[in-house]
C-alpha cells in the first residue's frame, strides 16, 4: 500500500476498500466530537445534517452548529468573558515564505503593507476555531 492513490495507476479494489475504511472512521469520529461538543445536537440530528454540505453561518446557527455568528473581536471577547481573562493575549500565526514566494516577489515587508490593505484584510469574514484550552490554568 505504499503507493496507494498513485496518479500514475489505477486504483485497486483493496485500496478503495482500506481508503473507504479511513475515511468512514474519521467521518465518525468528526460526528462524535460535534455530538459531545453540542449539547443540543443528538447523534441522529448529527448524522442528518453532517452530509459533506456546506453551511453558510446563518444556516448553521439556525441548525445549532454553531452559537453565534459573528467576526474575529466578538470571539475573542467571548472566549476572554469566559475564562475571566481582562487583557487576553493573542498570537497569530504566519506561515513562513517559501523560496519561491521569496524569489517571486511575494514576500512583503510589514512596512509595505498599507494600513487600508490591512484594514481590507481583517474585515473579511473567515470561519476560524478559537482554543478554549488554557494549559495550566485550572
Amino acid at each position: 500500500f505504499k503507493d496507494t492513490l498513485n496518479p500514475f495507476r489505477e486504483i485497486t479494489e483493496d485500496e478503495r476498500e482500506l481508503w473507504a475504511e479511513i475515511l468512514d472512521d474519521a467521518f465518525g469520529q468528526f460526528k462524535q466530537v460535534i455530538v459531545d461538543g453540542r449539547e443540543n445536537l443528538d447523534a441522529e440530528k448529527v448524522a442528518e445534517l453532517a452530509t459533506g454540505q456546506v453551511y453558510t453561518s446563518r444556516q448553521a446557527e439556525e441548525n445549532g452548529l454553531i452559537d453565534e455568528i459573528g467576526f474575529r473581536d466578538d470571539a475573542i471577547a467571548g472566549l476572554s468573558k469566559k475564562l475571566g481573562l481582562d487583557d487576553p493575549q493573542v498570537v497569530t500565526y504566519q506561515h513562513p515564505l517559501s523560496l519561491l514566494e521569496i524569489l517571486g516577489g511575494s514576500a512583503q515587508s510589514a512596512a509595505e503593507v498599507s494600513p487600508l490593505q490591512t484594514l481590507l484584510e481583517a474585515s473579511v469574514p473567515r470561519a476560524m476555531y478559537f482554543c478554549g484550552w488554557n494549559a495550566g490554568m485550572q
